[in-house]
């Protein structure tokens, strides 16, 4: 009887989470980091000759936002390919984080591997709040006592009010009937 030998191969890879933080407004080409010196990468791969032919590539589907990063295939580095504006991305929002995910795979050997990176993109307060409208107009009566205050409208800010509070000074001095 001739014996069969069946050799399965099952390939999963694992996992790895990189966090990054950057300011936005920081412009395009602004480095965020190195995949393969980040995750320590070579000591995951098994063989030096492939670590030598490891390209890096995003993952774009379920990532919409990986068109505004751009990674150089043999190097690993990510860097910004667009100024990003926290305010038009996360408009409102009190925290800003694109998710990314890039994947690893040599091209001599057998080695693949994930990476979800999570890029905070930092708020700098690069908006000035402002009134709905320019003018309010306050109808006072002579009986309204002393002290009698009135409410106007909020200013808006686009920047982060977590981050932040603007402060008017006391303007009742100024006001005079």
């Amino acid at each position: 009887m001739d014996k069969i030998l069946i050799i399965g191969f099952m390939f999963l890879p694992t996992l790895q989470s990189l966090v990054y933080y950057i300011d936005e407004e920081s412009g395009s080409n602004k480095f965020l980091g190195n995949i393969a010196t980040d995750t320590n990468l070579e000591k995951l791969v098994n063989n030096s000759d492939d670590f030598k032919t490891i390209q890096y590539s995003f993952l774009t589907q379920g990532h919409p936002h990986s068109s505004k990063f751009k990674i150089n295939e043999t190097t690993s580095e990510i860097r910004t390919k667009e100024n990003l504006d926290r305010e038009t991305i996360c408009e409102y929002s009190p925290s800003c984080v694109l998710s990314l995910q890039v994947s690893a795979k040599s091209t001599y050997g057998i080695f693949f591997e994930t990476f979800d990176i999570s890029v905070h993109l930092n708020d700098i307060n690069d908006n000035t709040p402002y009134f709905p409208s320019s003018s309010v107009n306050l109808s006072v009566s002579e009986a309204s006592l002393v002290g009698t205050k009135f409410t106007i409208s909020s200013a808006i800010d686009k920047d982060s009010t977590k981050l932040f509070c603007d402060r008017l000074p006391d303007l009742t001095s100024r006001v005079s009937i």
